[in-house]
């Protein structure tokens, strides 16, 4: 099996602390990766003229390759244990310094064993991870063939999006927040979709990775923005008082144009404060700065009322929210789930609706798509919910007609 091992965390030592900080750092993890490999099992990987059980493939990644014969798992193994040797505080300096690590790997028997290939799937493997899941705390990534086909999608994907009329390919589709009290509708999320020519509609986790690469975040975000606003105005028209929802899919957006665009295109179509609600995922707000953080503030201050969208989905540090009031914050689909696959984190999950409760912000349960997720979601004390149980999402072009047959007459 062949392991990629890829330390995180150096961005901050090498910026706060310097390079020679970061190098020496470097130089001790390297050390302590290659004291974990001492078994007769880690094969000696021969480069030029020297041979050693571990390589530098550049940066903060290194490979060894080991053998399967005394223990199957007998790679996952070393991973641990590197990763358990990694996170011991490092001294440097007169500084205490703490690092991360991930990890793929991939048999050897794949790719005809030809090393550039081998080492280019476990590369593959890792960045498909951090592209689909930016913030995701998983430490061990296997590589699979299917890895590959993503990445060729992907790349007829962003030559498609270089040359897309996106105003007429993209679309608007909505899914509503179902307040228990009394069935009504608290606010309804716009979700964006590509109608696209080959593979259908795909939803905006498919490509939404894309549209940032290619340079289309910012357009993408005013379109959806001005057909969001555009909608709250006809409701309103139509004597309807329920709130338009936008999702934030980048730090990039809380920016001081994008900012003076949301307050300039809400007062443009003259809406009231709280008809627009912007959804931030619980990750990215947890690594603002103080400029984006800012920006928040003043999002607030515009009328726009604040959630914090997938609560759960990695582990996360309460304390590194920043300090402001959200109106609402949605649990994801992982404190959501039937109340017999909850076990222990029942009473987590309510301890966190009830923190959320006493800062006077509404708790909503999403990915809800049974009647058993519906009552324990109650039970913890959220105040609505969302899912497929309630809807399938639809088009927008229906919306003011879905929500007339909903509303009392």
């Amino acid at each position: 099996m062949l392991v990629l091992v890829r330390l995180m965390g150096f961005e901050q030592v090498n910026f706060h602390l310097g390079r020679e900080f970061g190098d020496l750092l470097l130089a001790q993890s390297a050390n302590r990766i290659a004291q974990c490999l001492q078994s007769g099992d880690v094969m000696a990987i021969t480069h030029g003229n020297e041979t050693a059980k571990m390589a530098h493939l550049g940066g903060l990644n290194f490979a060894f390759v080991c053998s399967l014969k005394h223990g199957k798992h007998f790679h996952e193994q070393l991973i641990e244990e590197i990763s358990n040797s990694t996170l011991k505080p490092f001294n440097v300096g007169s500084c205490t310094l703490e690092i991360m690590m991930r990890a793929s790997y991939v048999n050897c028997d794949e790719e005809m064993g030809q090393l550039e290939n081998l080492i280019s799937c476990v590369f593959l493997a890792l960045d498909t991870q951090s592209e689909a899941h930016q913030h995701s705390h998983q430490q061990v990534v296997p590589y699979q063939q299917r890895m590959q086909i993503h990445r060729l999608e992907q790349q007829v994907r962003l030559s498609e999006l270089a040359k897309i009329n996106f105003r007429s390919e993209f679309e608007l589709y909505f899914h509503p927040v179902v307040r228990h009290e009394d069935n009504s509708i608290e606010f309804v999320e716009l979700l964006l979709r590509w109608q696209h020519p080959k593979q259908g509609i795909l939803s905006a986790n498919e490509f939404i990775d894309d549209i940032r690469l290619v340079g289309l975040a910012i357009p993408v975000a005013e379109y959806v923005l001005e057909r969001a606003c555009e909608i709250a105005l006809a409701l309103k028209m139509e004597g309807i008082s329920v709130p338009i929802s936008i999702n934030v899919f980048g730090a990039e957006l809380l920016s001081e144009s994008f900012i003076e665009f949301i307050d300039y295109t809400m007062l443009n179509h003259q809406l009231s404060p709280g008809a627009i609600i912007i959804e931030c995922p619980a990750s990215m707000l947890a690594e603002l700065d103080e400029q984006e953080i800012a920006m928040i503030s003043r999002l607030k201050n515009l009328g726009v009322k604040m959630c914090v969208d997938s609560f759960g989905d990695a582990p996360l540090v309460l304390a590194k929210l920043p300090a402001l009031r959200f109106e609402y914050v949605k649990l994801s689909r992982n404190m959501t789930q039937e109340p017999e696959h909850m076990g222990h984190t029942k009473s987590l999950v309510k301890g966190i609706v009830e923190m959320h409760q006493e800062k006077h912000c509404r708790v909503i349960g999403e990915g809800i798509e049974s009647l058993g997720q519906l009552e324990f979601v109650k039970s913890i004390g959220t105040v609505a919910a969302q899912g497929f149980y309630f809807s399938r999402p639809q088009n927008s072009n229906i919306l003011i007609s879905w929500l007339k047959q909903r509303l009392p007459q």
